[in-house]
């Protein structure tokens, strides 16, 4: 059994387990995901954080459209912090949620101006 001091270890222990994409959530120091046997290490973004209350939430919803949408893991997982990040702006689960456009405008004046130009076009691809 992975030790929870090892997170590489974990994400490899679930791997064997059947999925091809694994992930892991380190609150402010960003996301630490394995696919094709590769470790992807994703910054998180620094937020004046009020509540974390429905980030995990908001970041497997951010998921699911970085995957319906057919990108790169790592696009889908820096699309996803960023989306929990913003949330944890705003107390409460629901109320720091934010809209397309606010996320698009985030991620691009954080260097992330290709994932936001793909949020901005039609069928959102890159």
């Amino acid at each position: 059994m992975a030790s929870a001091s090892f997170p590489e270890d974990g994400l490899r222990s679930l791997a064997t387990r059947g999925p091809s994409r694994v992930a892991v959530t380190l609150a402010e120091r960003g996301v630490l995901a394995l696919t094709e046997d590769r470790i992807i290490r994703i910054p998180g973004f620094s937020v004046a954080a009020v509540d974390t209350n429905g980030a995990g939430d908001v970041f497997h919803g951010a998921c699911a459209i970085g995957e319906l949408r057919n990108w790169p893991f790592e696009w889908t997982l820096t699309f996803a912090n960023a989306v929990a990040a913003m949330k944890c702006r705003a107390l409460g689960g629901r109320a720091g949620i934010p809209g397309l456009g606010e996320v698009i405008r985030f991620l691009a004046d954080h260097g992330h101006a290709e994932i936001a130009r793909a949020l901005d076009a039609p069928g959102g691809s890159r």
